[in-house]
């Protein structure tokens, strides 16, 4: 391993080392790094990466002096993904409100559940252009009040009806758009 330029190891009262100029596990040059005796520490590589290493909770507290306006925590990739994952336990996001937005005109949001996605509300509210629900074995609705409303055409039948032809046109239709729906 080449000479650092710089290197400095507290072994007693501190228990920890820095380091400039070494190359790490990987040989990729540190430009600075940050270690204790426990492996806990940061590393800067010359590559631009950047690792944190912490045993137990991190936690960083900011945002005490902005104001409403302002964002108390940013975290901005210029490119790339960002991928936050909790390898055993779960992921909450606790605010007064929070909002979810794909601002690309290709961009999406997906939500993928292996038991169930609950959604709990006073008020639920959708409004696009095209909505879709299909359903493997069963769908219910109810309400007090129910309103269904087709501004050109309503349709309803069921896949038994295909046997029927007065029936088939329509739902042969609405089969083929579910079809197309679940291939994407």
């Amino acid at each position: 391993m080449a000479e650092p330029n710089f290197h400095c190891h507290k072994p007693v009262d501190a228990k920890f080392q820095i380091t400039s100029g070494a190359k790490d596990f990987t040989g990729t040059t540190m430009e600075y790094s940050m270690v204790t005796d426990t492996s806990q520490g940061l590393h800067y590589a010359a590559n631009g990466n950047k690792f944190d290493n912490c045993n137990a909770s991190s936690i960083e507290v900011c945002g005490q002096n902005c104001d409403e306006t302002s964002f108390a925590k940013t975290i901005k990739a210029k490119n790339g993904n960002i991928l936050i994952e909790a390898l055993s336990g779960e992921i909450v996001l606790k605010a007064n409100s929070i909002r979810l937005v794909a601002r690309d005109a290709q961009g999406e949001i997906t939500l993928t559940a292996n038991t169930q996605v609950h959604v709990d509300s006073p008020i639920i509210n959708e409004k696009g252009t095209i909505s879709n629900s299909f359903m493997s074995n069963s769908k219910s609705i109810a309400a007090n009040a129910t309103d269904v409303v087709g501004g050109i055409q309503m349709t309803a039948g069921v896949t038994t009806d295909i046997l029927k032809g007065t029936f088939l046109g329509g739902v042969m239709k609405a089969l083929a758009k579910f079809k197309k729906w679940l291939e994407c």
